[in-house]
């Protein structure tokens, strides 16, 4: 009879845990498979602890509150040190992604400026005339550029005059700090930076 118990327990927790799978938040799987499990034990205590005697049953209730207690508090550290390590990794991915768009657009920047002040004063032409002619014939600006590709990072062109350029770069998969921020894409909160590019050089500015 205990085989079919077991058995039974071990399925129906399996089930529970592979019918609630989220890819990216595994513990929803395993709190939920949890919850199933402790219920299954709380049943199966209640339809057969009438076979033992009293003492034993008491015994059988303190042991299995004592060790539901020290289950949850094993659970409960292991959630909080996975979710502790999760954000420690996304706020050091945050970084990265942001001095990654930030090298991006600073070598296209400058290669724009470059061009610019390398002209003659006679005819000169403006900072969109000349990213224009970089785009059409320029493939290694381009490709540093990396204009509406469907990867991450994205690099947009907000404004565009003689001017002023201004580029916007957003990660598609790494959250920023504001989860509520509006990204160029139309996705939210994701890593941002703006560079905006003048005669006199590039700023650039962290949005999220």
């Amino acid at each position: 009879m205990i085989f079919y118990w077991l058995i039974g327990g071990i399925v129906i927790t399996t089930l529970t845990f592979f019918l609630s799978i989220d890819n990216i938040n595994l513990w929803k799987s395993l709190n939920a498979s949890a919850i199933v499990a402790l219920a299954y034990c709380i049943v199966l205590i209640i339809f057969n602890i009438k076979l033992f005697p009293l003492k034993r049953k008491i015994v059988l209730i303190a042991v299995f509150v004592i060790g539901v207690f020290f289950v949850f508090k094993s659970w409960s550290l292991a959630y909080e040190q996975s979710t502790w390590q999760k954000e420690t990794l996304l706020r050091i991915r945050g970084s990265i992604s942001r001095g990654v768009l930030n090298v991006s657009l600073n070598n296209a920047m400058l290669h724009v400026l470059s061009n610019y002040h390398s002209q003659a004063d006679k005819n000169k032409k403006s900072l969109k005339e000349i990213y224009n002619e970089l785009i059409k014939t320029d493939s290694g600006f381009i490709e540093t550029l990396k204009l509406s590709q469907e990867d991450s990072p994205l690099i947009y062109n907000k404004v565009l005059s003689d001017t002023e350029l201004v580029f916007i770069g957003q990660e598609i998969f790494v959250k920023g700090r504001n989860p509520d921020f509006a990204n160029a894409s139309g996705k939210k909160g994701m890593v941002q930076v703006r560079a905006t590019l003048t005669s006199k050089g590039v700023k650039y500015e962290s949005e999220n």
